[in-house]
């Protein structure tokens, strides 16, 4: 599986530690993985508690992932663009190609939970034609 980080860096508030970028991105990653393994409780690990209660168990969030986000679901190729905040989260956008032709670009929603970085949202993001 091929990982390339090519970071653009917009950062309206206070800037993010390289680590905690880093941070942000390892726990993509690893979600990235078990998705890839399907290990879905070790998925279901990195989303943050509202989503794990939202969902309650691993098992109806891997149905979610599976069918309303195939390209994760298969991902192959992840990529990262920029990294920005917003009022309550820092937002990864990350595109990611499933191997069988299809590419789409996300908005991870992250949220520092006891130190630790969590997803607590993932949400396509409608790019103009040409440009994924």
């Amino acid at each position: 599986m091929i990982r390339t980080t090519s970071l653009l860096l917009a950062l309206v508030a206070s800037p993010l530690a390289a680590q905690d970028t880093d941070g942000i991105q390892g726990i993509i990653d690893q979600q990235m993985d078990a998705f890839i393994a399907r290990d879905i409780p070790t998925a279901f690990g990195f989303a943050s508690p509202g989503l794990q209660q939202m969902f309650q168990t691993p098992q109806n969030f891997g149905h979610m992932v599976e069918y309303g986000y195939e390209t994760i679901w298969n991902n192959e190729d992840v990529r990262y663009l920029d990294l920005r905040q917003d009022a309550e989260h820092w937002v990864q956008r990350v595109m990611v190609s499933d191997g069988q032709g299809s590419v789409m670009v996300f908005d991870y929603f992250m949220v520092e939970t006891d130190g630790v970085w969590r997803i607590d949202a993932v949400q396509p993001v409608i790019m103009p034609q040409g440009m994924a």
